[in-house]
């Protein structure tokens, strides 16, 4: 048995405690982690067939350049593993689901962490409960843990997430909107309704989308992941200003297994500009695959990363949070 004491940078004696390991001989292992008086988890692995821990997690793309790890600004992933290796002694990289770009917020963005590289974890939903409230209390509240669950072993993110929901906001008004203006794009000139509607349905199902990618049809389709896919769903709503006649609200739901990289923004961009009378035609812009015949990027700040559905089978454990959202 070996057995170490410690202090959580910055915590104070509250966080203060040990960690001890116990080996059964083999491959096998429980490592244990107290907190004062208190025991916080146990993990018990053996060999390879670790579980992967699941953190779904919600930001304010506002705060950050985006999700993946860059050079010079910080991302959602440098902010995170900074604080779990400041909280728990984490000092490997995360996996997540979506590389979110700069400005685009997350409802329900999944990180993953091997349980192989952990020792402070206990299958268990209280203590899960308990892993969540304090990860939330090193986050700052720049990102939040609503919900700790368990993945089998074999878990993939290309696999086992099944599709992910996007939520574009449009604020269509003569108006200014005074409160969360920078979460909406603010369109001015009325939008032809229908018009949108008819052209939306036009990119359900299975395409070639290097019209919408970032990059031009030429760039896009060299790239191995190809600019194929296929879109699940589009959801259109509109509802009145509380207030103010003839300002309306807009929502754009669009469901999919994967997105290229600005796709929905560009798709965005597109039914904006037909719903200000511009001749666009979904379809031709899918057949032509030239991306400056389709509308402008939509700005990232009024783009929403809503839902993150993961195959229930992989599900093993969870923490029951009545934080989770409904979505």
């Amino acid at each position: 048995m070996g057995s170490q004491r410690f202090w959580f940078a910055d915590s104070g004696p509250l966080y203060s405690g040990r960690s001890f390991e116990i080996r059964h001989g083999g491959r096998h292992r429980h490592r244990r982690l107290e907190l004062g008086c208190r025991t916080f988890g146990r993990l018990v692995t053996s060999g390879a067939a670790d579980d992967q821990l699941l953190l779904r997690v919600a930001y304010d793309g506002r705060l950050f350049s985006g999700f993946q790890r860059q050079r010079s600004c910080e991302s959602v992933q440098e902010f995170v593993e900074k604080k779990l290796q400041k909280a728990l002694g984490w000092n490997s990289h995360i996996q997540f689901a979506s590389r979110t770009d700069a400005g685009v917020h997350a409802l329900d963005q999944c990180i993953i962490l091997p349980a192989s590289k952990s020792w402070f974890l206990k299958k268990h939903s209280k203590k899960l409960s308990r892993l969540r409230l304090y990860l939330n209390s090193h986050f700052e509240r720049k990102v939040v843990v609503w919900q700790a669950a368990w993945l089998s072993a074999n878990f993939s993110f290309k696999k086992d997430v099944l599709w992910k929901t996007y939520r574009y906001l449009i604020y269509n008004s003569r108006v200014p909107l005074v409160m969360d203006s920078d979460l909406y794009l603010w369109i001015k000139k009325p939008l032809d309704w229908e018009a949108m509607k008819r052209e939306a349905n036009h990119f359900l199902g299975e395409h070639d989308f290097a019209a919408f990618a970032k990059s031009s049809g030429r760039e896009a389709a060299s790239k191995a992941s190809g600019t194929t896919r296929k879109i699940l769903s589009m959801r259109m709503k509109r509802s009145p200003h509380p207030s103010w006649s003839d300002s309306q609200f807009i929502e754009i739901d669009v469901r999919g297994k994967g997105f290229l990289h600005h796709m929905v923004r560009n798709m965005v961009g597109s039914l904006v500009d037909i719903g200000m009378g511009k001749p666009l035609d979904v379809l031709e812009l899918l057949r032509g695959r030239i991306r400056d015949r389709a509308g402008r990027a939509a700005p990232a700040s009024a783009l929403t990363l809503l839902r993150t559905k993961v195959r229930d089978s992989r599900l093993k454990v969870f923490d029951p949070s009545p934080q989770s959202p409904r979505l």
